[in-house]
């Protein structure tokens, strides 16, 4: 079994993984040109390892939410667009090549499987955005052998992610 996994954006991963036992085939930022996402590279990376299922990160603009300090935090609409955009150049990637759309599978439900979560366990703590990427990096380490080669360090978290959302979806297949 081949399966593609997506942590869609601009910054990005895409991960395809073949098994059982499950090791990567490839692994890649989502690579951009100046409009964006690359599409013809999207295409050559699917086309290159085709895989027979793929999952993708169902995501969404994150609101303005006001925090302690009633600073708020969130997209704009610009930054919102641009990453709607990207999100659909790579469902639009997948549909044409496999001519089904890719699974797409909540954050939580694949981040619940791997035990990772926004605070830290012992003390309750509300992790900070790089602490809880490098947590999904240090799982994606563990569980694929080659990964120290594909995510070297914190800066390939997302095609750590990508890995282990790949991973979760051959995981629901095989229920």
């Amino acid at each position: 079994m081949i399966v593609l996994g997506i942590d869609p954006g601009k910054r990005g991963g895409l991960a395809v993984i073949a098994g059982p036992p499950f090791r990567i085939l490839a692994c890649a930022d989502v690579p951009l040109d100046d409009d964006g996402v690359d599409v013809l590279k999207v295409i050559a990376f699917i086309q290159a390892n085709p895989p027979d299922h793929s999952f993708m990160e169902r995501v969404s603009a994150m609101p303005s939410i006001p925090d302690e300090a009633g600073i708020r935090r969130g997209m704009g609409a610009t930054s919102a667009f641009n990453f709607g955009g990207a999100v659909w150049a790579l469902r639009t990637c997948v549909t044409g090549l496999m001519g089904k759309k890719p699974t797409l599978i909540q954050p939580v439900s694949w981040k619940k499987y791997y035990g990772l979560t926004s605070k830290d366990v012992d003390t309750g703590r509300k992790l900070e955005q790089r602490e809880v990427k490098e947590a999904s990096r240090q799982v994606a380490l563990k569980m694929f052998r080659e990964g120290d080669r594909f995510f070297p360090n914190i800066g390939h978290h997302n095609r750590a992610e990508a890995s282990l959302i790949a991973r979760f979806g051959a995981a629901l297949l095989s229920k």
